[in-house]
C-alpha cells in the first residue's frame, strides 16, 4: 500500500494538492496522512535606514492544534472519504521543511504531495520556500503542485 503525505498550512493554496493526491492514491489503494506543522510566529528585525522595523514571518492564519485537527477531518471527508487517512499535527520550533521531512521518514512515506505558493521577491527571500526546501533535502519523491495560473 502506498503512503502519501500531504503537508498543508490550511490555506486555500495548499488545497490544490488534495485533488492531485486523490487522483494518485485511489487507483493504488493507498493511504493519506495530512500534516500541519505549527510554529510560533517569529519576528525579523529589518533595518530601514530610519530605524528598525519588525516584520512578522507568520504567513497564514494562526492555528491551534484542535482547529487544525478539525480542518484535517473535514479535508479527509471531502477529498478522501473512502481512503484510509490520518491527521498529524506537529508543534515545532525547527524549520518547517525539516519537520515535514522527519515526519515523512518516521511514517514510512512513499510520496510527499505538496502545493507551492508561488512566492517571489521579498516574500521568497524572507520566508523561503518550504516546498523547495523539502524537495532539495529528502530522498523521498516529492510531487509539487503549482498554484493556479492567474
Amino acid at each position: 500500500m502506498k503512503h502519501f503525505l500531504i503537508p498543508t498550512d490550511c490555506s486555500n493554496e495548499s488545497e490544490r494538492a488534495f485533488e492531485v493526491a486523490r487522483q494518485l492514491v485511489t487507483p493504488l489503494n493507498g493511504r493519506i496522512s495530512l500534516l500541519t506543522v505549527i510554529t510560533p510566529a517569529q519576528t525579523i528585525v529589518a533595518d530601514s535606514g530610519m530605524g528598525t522595523l519588525p516584520i512578522s514571518t507568520e504567513v497564514g492564519p494562526s492555528h491551534d492544534t484542535e482547529d487544525v485537527k478539525k480542518y484535517h477531518r473535514e479535508i479527509l471527508q471531502q477529498y478522501f472519504p473512502s481512503i484510509p487517512g490520518e491527521s498529524i499535527v506537529i508543534e515545532s520550533l525547527e524549520a518547517t521543511y525539516l519537520s515535514v521531512i522527519t515526519c515523512a521518514q518516521e511514517h514510512c512515506t512513499d510520496v510527499i504531495v505538496m502545493s507551492t505558493h508561488g512566492r517571489s521577491g521579498v516574500g521568497r527571500v524572507l520566508l523561503g520556500s518550504v516546498a523547495e526546501s523539502v524537495s532539495r533535502n529528502t530522498n523521498i519523491p516529492v510531487l509539487l503542485v503549482p498554484r493556479a495560473a492567474s
